[in-house]
This record gives C-alpha cells, structure tokens and sequence, in this order.
C-alpha cells in the first residue's frame, strides 16, 4: 500500500471515529436540531418573500424546499468531522473515544441523559417562575411610575 493510500484510510478511520464520537455525545443530534432551526428560518424567509404567492404554490415549494434542504445534512455533518480533524489530533480524539467507549464513559453519558432530562424540568420551573415574578415586577414598577406621574 503506497503512503498516500494508507493516509486515505487512515482518513477514512479517523473520520470513522470521530463520526462514532459525534455520536457518543450526541454532538450529531445537535448539529441537526441546528440545521432544524436554519430549515424553519429559511421557510419563513420563503413565507415573508411569498405573502402574494398561491397557497398550494406556496405550499408545494415549502415542502420542496424541505426536501431539498434535508438532502444537505450528511454535507453538514462532513464539514463537522473535518472541523474535528482540524482541530484534534488523531490521539486526542483516539483518547476521547476511548474514554466515552469504557465504564465510567458510558456511566458519564448515562448520567448526563438523565441530567438532561431532569434539567429540562428545572429550566421550565425556573422559567415559569422567574417569568412570574419578572411581570409582577415589572407591572408593580409601571403602577408606581403611574402614580408619580
């Protein structure tokens, strides 16, 4: 196998093992929900540029357009491994993968699971109350400002 052959598959390898890590981490699932935001952005764009437009016109180029967008991803996701590759060297994410791949990896992980999910729960309960008191406040500082006036 000639140098230049080896370096391709240990390229291959290697985005291999990042592409397994992005998964470990759920770096994967980020970059979707990402690209999710970027396909409502780029519909409502198309919606605000349309308001004329016929709906079932509209309607077939915003599905179109989504099916369109959606075949972009995997382009996305090489561009991240390659952000991986131009970032680590090929030890540190060897290193990092081992880690996510032994038991306190993986019990790292199943811990940061379940924190996600409680965590969820404490931000909307915080958010809720923290929007609460913010519009009682705020309404209480508007009343006051009302009566100097």
């Amino acid at each position: 196998m000639t140098s230049k052959n080896m370096e391709t598959s240990q390229n291959i390898d290697l985005k291999g093992d990042i592409e397994k890590l992005l998964g470990l981490t759920k770096v994967n699932v980020l970059v979707q929900h990402i690209s999710e935001a970027y396909l409502v952005k780029g519909k409502k764009s198309i919606e605000s540029r349309s308001m004329d437009a016929d709906p079932e016109i509209l309607n077939s180029t915003l599905a179109r357009f989504e099916d369109e967008f959606r075949k972009h991803l995997p382009s996305l996701l090489e561009d991240v491994v390659n952000l991986y590759m131009n970032i680590f060297t090929e030890e540190q994410i060897h290193k990092v993968l081992s880690f996510y791949e032994s038991s306190t990896g993986l019990a790292f992980m199943d811990g940061s699971n379940r924190l996600e999910s409680e965590l969820q729960v404490v931000t909307q309960n915080w958010a809720e109350k923290a929007g609460q008191i913010a519009f009682s406040e705020a309404v209480s500082q508007i009343d006051k400002e009302h009566k100097n006036a």
